[in-house]
């Protein structure tokens, strides 16, 4: 009989999401199994993660993005920082979260790849964007543009 695989850091993301719903910070390193889906029951049932960072995750992609955008539609998520180094995450991707973040009460600040970028956000009808002076903004949608432009280019994937 073949034996399956199973994967001990999906598991233990899992627990985590049951056992520690008052869970603040976690990083989650060398993990090449995790991916959206697996981060999704943590991200859903922390009601205090305020600080999420992934390094060398390389199934994690921009699916984590959309979901923390759809998630915020329906509750608050306290998410405050989120690092992804060695993810599959995009600076499109990026984008498409601030975007979708915009007149939302989540605030959340995406680090990718060493490059801090805002997705900074006020809820509510009068919702402003808030966050870096104007010319940071202005350096991190160049920066959007031009990594935007290189992934076109060499068909997507690295961020």
């Amino acid at each position: 009989p073949r034996r399956r695989r199973y994967d001990l850091a999906a598991a233990g993301l899992e627990a985590l999401a049951r056992g520690c719903p008052d869970l603040r910070s976690l990083t989650v390193a060398n993990a090449p199994g995790v991916d959206a889906d697996g981060l999704e029951p943590l991200i859903e049932s922390s009601r205090r993660l305020e600080e999420l960072a992934l390094a060398a995750c390389p199934k994690v992609a921009d699916k984590l993005l959309e979901r923390i955008g759809e998630l915020a539609e329906d509750q608050h998520v306290p998410l405050k920082t989120l690092k992804l180094a060695g993810t599959a995450c995009t600076a499109t991707g990026v984008a498409d979260l601030r975007d979708e973040l915009a007149g939302r009460s989540t605030r959340v600040s995406v680090e990718l790849g060493g490059a801090i970028f805002g997705a900074v956000l006020c809820g509510g009808k009068d919702s402003k964007r808030v966050g870096p002076p104007k010319a940071d903004t202005t350096a991190a949608e160049a920066f959007y543009k031009k990594l935007a432009e290189r992934e076109e280019r060499t068909g997507g994937g690295g961020g």
